[in-house]
């Protein structure tokens, strides 16, 4: 069954310029205090604190941190060079790793967010990090994005919880997860993320979907993400991320 929704319509073209940068985040004093005027709900079901990256963590453009068990606002327009309208994906990582070893690299994120926002718009952002999600890095499953589109990752439905965005074009990305408790398998459901003359849309199909188990990463599965086939993608263009 294909799954077309309208996201929001804005301009895509997002590309914000860096000079060079490190392969690891620099340490950075974190703020956990929620900003009243912060455009961006967040709420942490997970018994970890986190902080929070805008873009890849290379980058070093930390939102903040969130504390286990509580929700709190973040203004995006407080971030440097971020445009009033666009999309860029949002890491965490554990505030415990990221406090002890003085920095953070890909290999420390635990979850991925696509976030959509406008400045302009006084409408709130909300995002859930999922409660499944192994902050103990142990279990989960490996995945590649053989396509140019963000690609987000649904679990046990077409709709439901995100475990993990991917970015266009990666390897082996690591996406973390508790087992289930009956040990089966998890059905993953593959939504590509696209444009078409400014308007961000959503597609996936049912056909697409896979099964995989949360098995420790030492033995965990290499799943891939192919280009799409569907027809309404035809001429889909892929967005541009702020950070990336």
């Amino acid at each position: 069954m294909k799954r077309k929704v309208v996201l929001v319509a804005l301009a895509v073209a997002l590309a914000a310029s860096f000079s060079g940068f490190a392969k690891s985040a620099k340490k950075t004093k974190i703020n956990f205090k929620t900003e009243k005027n912060g455009s961006l709900e967040c709420v942490n079901p997970l018994p970890c604190d986190l902080v929070l990256f805008a873009g890849k963590i290379e980058r070093n453009v930390v939102l903040g941190g969130i504390k286990g068990g509580e929700t709190r606002l973040f203004d995006l327009s407080k971030i440097a060079d971020m445009p009033k309208q666009g999309v860029f994906l949002m890491r965490a990582v554990p505030y415990e790793v990221y406090a002890s070893e003085g920095r953070a690299t890909i290999e420390d994120v635990v979850y991925t967010r696509l976030v959509v926002y406008d400045l302009k718009d006084a409408e709130l952002i909300k995002i859930e990090i999922p409660h499944s999600i192994d902050i103990s890095r142990k279990f989960g499953f490996y995945v590649s994005n053989d396509s140019p589109f963000v690609v987000v990752l649904h679990r046990d439905m077409p709709d439901g919880e995100i475990i993990a965005t991917l970015p266009p074009l990666c390897n082996s990305l690591k996406v973390y997860g508790l087992p289930n408790d009956d040990r089966h398998g998890s059905t993953i459901f593959p939504v590509y993320i696209y444009a078409k003359n400014g308007v961000l849309y959503a597609s996936g199909e049912r056909r697409n979907r896979f099964i995989v188990r949360m098995n420790p990463m030492d033995n965990a599965a290499f799943c891939r993400i192919r280009n799409p086939q569907m027809e309404e993608m035809q001429d889909a263009e892929p967005i541009q991320l702020f950070g990336e």
